[in-house]
């Protein structure tokens, strides 16, 4: 027999040291998707050329008013519509609208900017393509179809 005690177990790793490996993974790969994103410098992998910020700018209002149709969100989508479209529409009691499981794709593409009026074609499931009018607005794009209506030669600066 061996006259030396037995060696005790080795330490178990605490519940906060669990904790704290976890954090530091989280944090680890928030970072790296940060850093992913921003330091995206080459072509869109879809191979379409980087755009203006301008055109991402109506790209985001054209798919946030799209979204907000899927969702029958009346407010949000009356909030989206230059000021003369918006006077016409009629203001019916908000509902509760049916939330962002409803949202279907948007493609925007081909969009245009002249001034401060736009144009994006704009291309949904089982919808043909449609070309949304949009007006800048206190520096905030809107869509208005009133444009579609006014001066049609391109270069008229709306």
């Amino acid at each position: 027999m061996d006259p030396r005690p037995p060696s005790p177990a080795p330490p178990r790793p605490s519940l906060t040291s669990w904790l704290v490996a976890g954090a530091l993974i989280a944090l680890a790969v928030c970072a790296a998707v940060v850093f992913a994103a921003l330091s995206r410098t080459g072509p869109d992998p879809t191979g379409a050329a980087t755009e203006n910020p301008e055109e991402a700018r109506i790209r985001t209002t054209v798919e946030t008013f799209a979204h907000a149709v899927d969702r029958e969100d009346t407010a949000a989508m009356i909030g989206l519509l230059c000021e003369e479209e918006a006077e016409g529409v009629t203001r019916r009691s908000p509902r509760p609208g049916l939330g962002p499981a409803h949202e279907r794709p948007v493609e925007v593409t081909d969009v245009h900017v002249t001034g401060d009026v736009a144009t994006a074609r704009v291309t949904r499931p089982a919808q043909q393509p449609a070309t949304l009018y949009l007006r800048r607005e206190a520096g905030v794009w809107k869509l208005c179809d009133p444009e579609r209506y006014r001066d049609a030669t391109p270069d008229s600066g709306g």
